[in-house]
């Protein structure tokens, strides 16, 4: 059986997919051009990176002054971006075209184009010196390219039915990923061999580590939100139905004192990370959420979703304060 966050993640397969296989159907699909899959923060705070399935990669100023800009990234969906950590490049992946790019802030040509066939690419991930970049995909995929050359380096088995999220770990020493199989995996970066690997849920997940790296935080189909150490893997809590549907973006605070998650259900909703508990719900996105971001001081989560907005929250609050526009109209 297909995965139900296959269709959140990667709208794609919408078309690809008989009907009759997927556990999770949204009561009416949305037309793949108006939806957003993805989004990044630099971390400067400065930028709003949004991949955007008619195959742009939007940027908008966060704060101060400036004009967003478009970029005609990708012929198909751009699925997944993420900026390098000195602010210098954005790397953006798309299943339409089977393209990694990297591109220089600033700039409207691509400097580096990974030719990811064979790998449908879902997630994508800079390593913390930048000189490396994750590349996870639905095929299972799981890859690791120079970010200088494109050249692939390494290549990891990946997950059963789908590598659906990437990070580096270990000040880029160890690749962690997420996959369809239920289980979050650490790899050795320069050898390709699995240190470690975590089960706990039935169906696609999703994993995070918090900025200090000593927590791991899991969801996914099964709609459980996990928390766990992430050097021997023991559960610190297990929320069950944590969002009324399967769970599809997940993210830390700076701080790891909360944690972001949104839904199926349309729902954004902030947990306390300590205590394991519901701090507030954010009602507003019309669509499934897909991507979930704070800013690098924490006093924004920027959350975005099929319906083809971006909305900016104030996490103490819960108040909204803007709704940006992506793909419809003001």
């Amino acid at each position: 059986m297909k995965r139900a966050l296959l269709v959140c993640l990667l709208m794609m397969w919408c078309a690809a997919l008989a009907p009759g296989l997927r556990a999770f159907r949204p009561a009416q699909e949305p037309d793949v051009k108006k939806a957003v899959f993805g989004l990044a923060v630099s971390p400067n705070g400065k930028w709003l990176a949004t991949a955007n399935g008619d195959g742009t990669v939007k940027l908008f100023p966060l704060g101060g002054t400036g004009e967003p800009r478009t970029l005609e990234a990708h012929k198909g969906q751009a699925v997944a971006v993420a900026f390098s950590s000195d602010n210098r490049w954005l790397a953006t992946a798309s299943s339409g075209d089977d393209m990694v790019k990297i591109w220089e802030l600033g700039t409207s040509n691509a400097k580096v184009t990974i030719n990811a066939e064979g790998v449908i690419p879902s997630s994508v991930a800079f390593s913390p010196d930048g000189k490396l970049i994750a590349l996870g995909g639905i095929r299972g995929g799981l890859r690791v390219h120079n970010a200088a050359t494109g050249e692939a380096v390494l290549t990891l088995p990946g997950h059963t039915d789908g590598t659906w999220s990437v990070a580096f770990a270990a000040q880029g020493r160890q690749v962690l990923s997420g996959g369809g199989d239920g289980r979050a995996k650490f790899w050795d970066a320069t050898s390709g061999e699995e240190v470690r690997s975590f089960g706990g849920h039935s169906g696609a997940v999703l994993v995070v580590l918090s900025s200090n790296e000593r927590l791991m935080a899991t969801v996914g189909e099964d709609a459980f939100l996990k928390l766990r150490k992430a050097d021997n893997g023991e559960e610190l809590f297990a929320i069950e139905d944590a969002h009324a549907a399967p769970v599809g973006a997940l993210a830390f605070s700076p701080d790891d004192k909360w944690i972001a998650t949104g839904g199926f259900d349309n729902a954004v909703k902030l947990w306390d990370a300590a205590a394991g508990k519901p701090l507030r719900t954010m009602p507003g996105h019309t669509e499934i959420v897909v991507a979930v971001a704070f800013t690098p001081d924490g006093k924004q989560l920027i959350t975005a979703g099929w319906d083809g907005t971006a909305r900016v929250w104030n996490p103490a609050t819960g108040t909204l304060i803007r709704t940006i526009p992506v793909l419809v109209s003001p």
